[in-house]
C-alpha cells in the first residue's frame, strides 16, 4: 500500500519533474478536492522532498536530491530495466563490428546475446508497467477508483 506522500513523490519522479498547477496534479492523481494535494506538497516543499519549478509561462513541482532518495527504490526498477535494454543494443552494435571485421568478436553470438537480452527486458519492462498499473489502481482514491471502474466497463 503506498502513502499518499509515496504516491506524490513517486508521480512527480516518474515524470521527472511536473509542470502543472496543484489542481491538475489532484486531478491527475485523482483526489477530488485539492487541499489534501495542497496541504501534502506544501509539507513536502518544508521537508526539502520537492522544489517549486518556474518555468517560461508556469510553474511546476520537482524532486530534490533527497526527495529521489526517499523514492529510489520505487524508480531503480525502471532505470535497471532500460539500462539493460541499452545494454542489449550495444550487444547487437559490437555483433555487427564484428561482421565488419572491425572487432575480433563471434558476431553471432553477441548478435543473438544481443536480441534475447532485448526482447527478455521488453518483456520484463511490460510486465513492470502491467505491475504498476495495478499497484496504481489499488492505491487510488475510492472516488476515482469508482469513476475509472465505470469507464472500464462501459
Amino acid at each position: 500500500m503506498l502513502t499518499r506522500e509515496t504516491r506524490l513523490l513517486y508521480f512527480l519522479g516518474k515524470k521527472g519533474g511536473y509542470k502543472g498547477t496543484i489542481s491538475d496534479i489532484s486531478e491527475e492523481l485523482g483526489y477530488g478536492d485539492d487541499s489534501t494535494v495542497n496541504r501534502k506538497i506544501n509539507d513536502l516543499i518544508h521537508r526539502g522532498l520537492i522544489k517549486e519549478v518556474q518555468y517560461k509561462n508556469s510553474r511546476g513541482y520537482d524532486l530534490t536530491k533527497e526527495g529521489y532518495k526517499k523514492i529510489g527504490f520505487l524508480l531503480l526498477p525502471r532505470w535497471t530495466l532500460l539500462f539493460l535494454l541499452g545494454q542489449s543494443f550495444v550487444l547487437v552494435y559490437i555483433g555487427i563490428l564484428g561482421i565488419l571485421k572491425i572487432l575480433p568478436v563471434n558476431p553471432q553470438m553477441m548478435i543473438g546475446i544481443g536480441f534475447l537480452s532485448a526482447i527478455t527486458t521488453v518483456y520484463l519492462i511490460q510486465t513492470f508497467k502491467e505491475g504498476e498499473k495495478r499497484i496504481w489502481l489499488e492505491n487510488m482514491p475510492s472516488a476515482e477508483l469508482t469513476a475509472k471502474s465505470a469507464e472500464s466497463t462501459d
